[in-house]
């Protein structure tokens, strides 16, 4: 989505600079009164309504989901993997996604984890599990998978924790346990901190896992969301949650209210988009 800036005297006159320049339905994302060498200068950021509503349609995660789920004929509990590099809160943003009822708190989870290669990673989880009452596999070899979905077989949803660690050529062994599950969600878990490049640089990296969503953490550090937009501009993968804390499970949120609201597109919650009509 281009956002173009316009300025004038007067907020009517460069509300038809923006008729002219983006049509009739261009929203308006901001408007500013400034001063210029002592004199008011009125500043309207806006952008084009379809592309307003292209990237509405672009954070739908549930659609994008929806759609990918009925291209599958999956018997047993519902599937969402976690992927991303190490640092991105990958964990923390799993257990949210367990309690929260924005997330899949409403369901009765299962927990299984493929990053057995970190001892504290692992431990964290089974504390996690055991405090929660929430059923844990523990998954060392793809071959261990059959079992561990049959012991999750009375599970709703199945929550996927994996290693902070980049696909390789040869897949290793947690890459062929993913494949073997076949999640029917794979979410790339980024840093809300990331500059573009090196966020499209995970996207590239994790692709061969199959991502389908992303979900974007520390939302926190930033200074009122800002480049979080942007960020999911360039990331350009559907997005159901932010987290934006360290409350557990408190600090998950819907993405879409969040993420437009970093632009001004309405208040936080409220979804609501002006028109310059």
């Amino acid at each position: 989505m281009r956002l173009e800036t316009f300025r004038g005297t007067s907020l009517s006159r460069v509300l038809v600079d923006v008729r002219r320049s983006l049509g009739d339905d261009a929203m308006v994302v901001r408007t500013l009164n400034l001063r210029e060498n002592g004199r008011p200068v009125v500043e309207v950021v806006a952008a084009r309504a379809e592309e307003v509503e292209a990237f509405r349609l672009q954070l739908d995660g549930g659609r994008a989901a929806a759609a990918k789920a009925k291209r599958k004929e999956r018997i047993g509990p519902y599937t969402v993997a976690l992927v991303g590099p190490a640092g991105g809160g990958k964990s923390s943003a799993l257990i949210k996604l367990a309690l929260h009822p924005r997330g899949v708190g409403r369901k009765k989870v299962g927990l299984l984890t493929l990053d057995t290669h970190r001892v504290a990673g692992l431990e964290e989880m089974q504390t996690f599990a055991e405090i929660t009452n929430l059923p844990l596999e523990v998954v060392y070899h793809s071959r261990e998978i059959p079992a561990a979905i049959q012991r999750l077989r009375g599970c709703e949803v199945i929550l996927v924790d994996c290693p902070g660690r980049a696909p390789q050529e040869d897949p290793s062994e947690w890459e062929l346990a993913l494949q073997a599950l076949d999640p029917d969600e794979v979410h790339l878990v980024l840093s809300a901190e990331m500059r573009d490049s090196v966020a499209l640089r995970a996207k590239s990296v994790f692709a061969p896992c199959g991502v389908t969503h992303a979900l974007f953490t520390k939302l926190d550090h930033l200074e009122r969301d800002a480049g979080l937009a942007e960020l999911a501009q360039a990331v350009g993968l559907p997005t159901r949650w932010v987290a934006d804390g360290h409350e557990i499970p408190g600090d998950l949120k819907e993405s879409g209210p969040r993420i437009l609201s970093a632009l001004g597109l309405g208040a936080v919650g409220d979804g609501e988009i002006r028109r310059v009509g």
